[in-house]
């Protein structure tokens, strides 16, 4: 546990970066989808980038995307479904507890947020990408993208785009598909409006309610790898982002240099305003290989080697028990509305522990 004066000085940290942030503009959520809710379809988005589309199902693997860091020793610090004030833990806030704990170590991450938090806490957003954070995309509402149209999976990545633009002035190239469902369609969808699809080849737990996440990765940076680590782990919680600071120490003291996700896989333009300001396609950073003639349609969160993955009903509920919290619950797998309706339930349903409210180092 931090000790007093510490954790003092990390919330005077935090409280005089947020007096100075200033929004490039206050976004007016009359002019958005609402929140926790599927994105509307726009005619003139769906006519620009639905061109050479594959059929649903296709593909459905993280392993055509960005997993690894591409030196050894490199750990891609990620977090998902913010920024969150994290009212509910009272004494913190989720998303500005973490900030104070990445400055105290001189560490910058990438934010794959939510357009339905941003628009909520603009100002937090603001305050991630002052402090050299870089901001990425993870849709508007969150649902499970294979299982909507490709209209809405264009909608969700651009009014994404289009709010973290109007707050910042920016409009990211990288973006992360929730849950890592994704396939063919969708990853067209996103090259297509130039979008880098980053997923991860270690899965901390944290949504689950993990607390032990630490010992998790620990584990992982032991197996011997060509490649480095991307991490995935939250900041829409207090529970989880509790979890970080020692999961990052334990990767410090194993020798592994914590990065931003475009160092990591090498991308050098994480900005582009081509998406929101010209009329076509827009060129992405990477070319992709064909895909292979036999594809995985294994389930998304444990495709990957190392990853942790997605706990069925007994496994939440286990863990559930143990945490003493209440698990955030797996959307539902057919619907448009599927997604979204998930991520409201979610935000209704966590209880954090009082054990929890304080910064463990």
């Amino acid at each position: 546990m931090r000790s007093p004066p510490t954790t003092l000085l990390l919330l005077l940290a935090a409280a005089a970066a947020a007096a100075v942030q200033v929004l490039a503009a206050t976004p007016r959520p009359a002019d958005y989808p609402k929140t926790y809710t599927l994105a509307r379809p726009v005619a003139a988005w769906s006519q620009r980038f639905l061109r050479n589309i594959p059929p649903a199902g296709v593909g459905k693997t993280m392993a055509r995307d960005e997993t690894a860091c591409k030196a050894p020793l490199t750990l891609g610090l990620s977090f998902d479904d913010g920024p969150s004030s994290g009212r509910a833990s009272f004494l913190f806030g989720a998303t500005p507890q973490l900030l104070a704990a990445l400055a105290a170590r001189g560490l910058h991450a990438t934010f794959f947020v939510v357009g339905t938090q941003v628009i909520q806490h603009p100002d937090l957003l603001v305050q991630m990408h002052r402090a050299g954070h870089e901001i990425a995309i993870h849709t508007w509402s969150h649902p499970h993208l294979t299982n909507v149209s490709s209209e809405a999976v264009v909608a969700e990545l651009f009014w994404t785009a289009k709010i973290i633009n109007e707050v910042l002035g920016v409009t990211p190239k990288l973006f992360r598909p929730p849950y890592g469902d994704i396939d063919e369609r969708v990853r067209t969808i996103a090259r297509n409006m130039g979008l880098t699809v980053v997923d991860w080849n270690f899965d901390s737990g944290d949504a689950l309610g993990a607390t032990d996440v630490a010992d998790r990765l620990k584990a992982r940076l032991a197996q011997p790898a060509p490649r480095g680590i991307i991490t995935l782990e939250h900041d829409l919680f207090p529970n989880a982002v509790a979890q970080a600071p020692a999961a990052i120490d334990a990767a410090l003291a194993a020798g592994f240099r914590p990065v931003r996700i475009s160092e990591c896989i090498g991308q050098t333009k994480v900005y582009d305003s081509a998406l929101l300001t010209s009329t076509g396609l827009v060129a992405p950073e990477f070319s992709l290989a064909p895909l292979p003639t036999a594809t995985s349609s294994s389930a998304t969160h444990s495709s990957t080697a190392g990853a942790v993955p997605l706990a069925d009903a007994s496994t939440t509920a286990a863990a559930a028990k143990k945490t003493g919290t209440v698990p955030v619950s797996g959307p539902p797998t057919t619907g448009d509305k599927g997604g979204a309706a998930s991520l409201a339930a979610s935000l209704a349903a966590v209880v954090v522990p009082v054990s929890l409210l304080v910064l463990a180092a």
